[in-house]
Parts: structure tokens; sequence; C-alpha cells
């Protein structure tokens, strides 16, 4: 490929399987790399199968990677909750979109329903975010919440012929809201907890490509280093028992505010906790904060 072109690999990101999300990262892409021309290749979530756990996860995610690579892309953009905690040799992530944030939201097309505390006894609620599935268990023990497998406004209209309510995060709501006859609630503030990356895009690219200063204009640095922190939870954490955690950090002036949601053994049982720190010791206290919440000691994460 010449250098007047750069060629774009789109990976299994739910929000941008929208139209508008896709063109308007395609767009601010062009901004920082122009006059380059840009050849665009969208690699659906569907062919990377479906991972049981966070490890099978990481090695799919890094196989596409690689494969992108391998046929010439010069940058992959996904979902930054489905960034691997250990990426392929020679690869980074260069830049972070600005996080989407707010409360998740509840839709239903029963108008009647103006909060939680009316849903009855059984009522169906769909989710595709394993954190939220075991808040809403914890939280509405009363309530049927079924987790699924596959982006929840994808199949929207099935859920909501079979299901009371379905509920959102991040991008998840652009899609959503687009769909006529929906009634939409907030959440609680301070429920719903999130899995670690939600609400942000992820450029991945090679580390020495040359176009790497221009893509640091894309980046929103409180969101890239919200991500950091996340994700140095997780990669410090033990995966066979964080499983079902949800983290929310949030980046200031240099200092981190990390939440994060820890289910129980039992189906109505969460333990929620919060660490502040400075980013310049960010992996000391959260290996502290680990140790507290008996999630296991550091291990060592090598790509697959």
């Amino acid at each position: 490929m010449s250098k007047s072109e750069m060629k774009l690999c789109v990976g299994f990101t739910r929000g941008l399987s929208g139209e508008t999300r896709k063109n308007d990262v395609l767009q601010r892409i062009r901004r920082v790399v122009s006059p380059r021309q840009i050849e665009f290749e969208e690699r659906p979530f569907a062919v990377f199968g479906k991972a049981r756990d966070r490890r099978e996860q990481d090695a799919l995610v890094n196989k596409a990677i690689s494969e992108a690579f391998l046929s010439g892309a010069d940058i992959f953009i996904c979902d930054g909750k489905r960034v691997p905690l250990v990426l392929p040799q020679g690869i980074e992530i260069l830049a972070v979109t600005q996080r989407k944030s707010g409360p998740a939201k509840l839709y239903t097309r029963d108008e009647k329903i103006k909060g939680m505390s009316q849903l009855e006894a059984g009522a169906n609620i769909v989710v595709d975010d394993e954190p939220a599935a075991h808040e809403l268990k914890a939280g509405y023990p009363h309530l049927f919440v079924e987790l699924v497998d596959r982006p929840v406004p994808d199949a929207l209209s099935h859920f909501l012929g079979d299901s009371l309510a379905v509920v959102c995060h991040g991008d998840d709501i652009d899609l959503i809201e687009e769909i006529e006859g929906l009634t939409n609630l907030n959440m609680p503030t301070g429920t719903m907890l999130p899995a670690s990356g939600t609400g942000s895009i992820a450029v991945i690219g090679k580390t020495d490509l040359e176009d790497r200063a221009k893509l640091l204009r894309f980046d929103h640095y409180e969101s890239n280093q919200a991500l950091v922190v996340e994700r140095e939870f997780l990669t410090q954490s033990d995966p066979e028992r964080d499983k079902g955690c949800g983290a929310s950090a949030y980046v200031a002036s240099e200092v981190f505010s990390l939440e994060v949601t820890v289910p129980g053994k039992h189906y109505n049982m969460l333990t929620r906790r919060r660490t502040i720190g400075d980013m310049a010791h960010y992996q000391e206290i959260i290996k502290d904060f680990i140790r507290s919440l008996g999630l296991g000691e550091e291990t060592e994460r090598k790509a697959g």
C-alpha cells in the first residue's frame, strides 16, 4: 500500500455497528491523517465467536488484530472493553476517544412503568453486560435477569417481544434510542457499574506507525488514563476471581478514582468498593486494593 493511503480495520464494536458512530470515527481520523486516503474494512463481532472467559476473549481479539495487521491494516479500532490486556508485540493503544458517560437506562414498551419499583416479581429483564447482570440480580432479586451473549440493540425487537425491559450502557444507548415506541428511564444514580472500558473506543496501531503523532490529536487524555487504571485492575486481579466484576475509573488533575463491584458466591450478594490515589502510584495503590478485595495477587499475562 502506498504511503498516500491508510487501511483502517473496525473490529466488532457495538456502537460502531451504527452508521452514525462509524462515520463519526472515520471523519475524525480523516481530519488527523489528511491528506491520506483511507481504505476501510469492517470485521463484525459475530466472526470472532463467543468467548467463555476473559483469557479466551483476549486470545480471540489478539488473533483478529494480528490478522488485520498481517493483511496490511495500519490501525485497528474496537470497543475499549474488548481490548486485550496484553497486545501482540509491536502493537499498542495509540489513542482513546472521549468516554460516553451517564447513567445506564432501562427501556420498555410499557408506558405505565415509571421506575424499577413498579416491575412485578418475575418480570424479565435483559442485559448484555455481565457486571450489570450481577448488580441487577443483587439489587432486584424478585426479577428474572437474563444475560445475553449478543448486543441487546442488535436484537431489540425480539427481546422486547418476550421481555418486559432491557438495560443498556454507553454506545448501546445511541443505537437503541433510534427505535420508536420505547419508554426510557435512567437507572438510579451510582448503580449499574459497567464492565471496564465501556463507553470508549480504542485506536490500536503499530508502535512505529508513521501517523502515530497525528493520531494523538484523536486522543482524549482523561479517558485514556481511566482506561489505563481499569486495565491495570484487571491485569493484576485473578481472572478466575474477577469474573463479572464491574470497574469504572475517573481521572482528573492526575488523581484517579476507581470504583468496582464484585459479585458474591450467592445470587443476591454484591460488594461495592472505591479507591482514590495519585496516578504516579496507581499500580501500587491498585495492588493493595485488589488484595483487600481478595481478588488475587498480580500475575503475568502473555499475549495469545
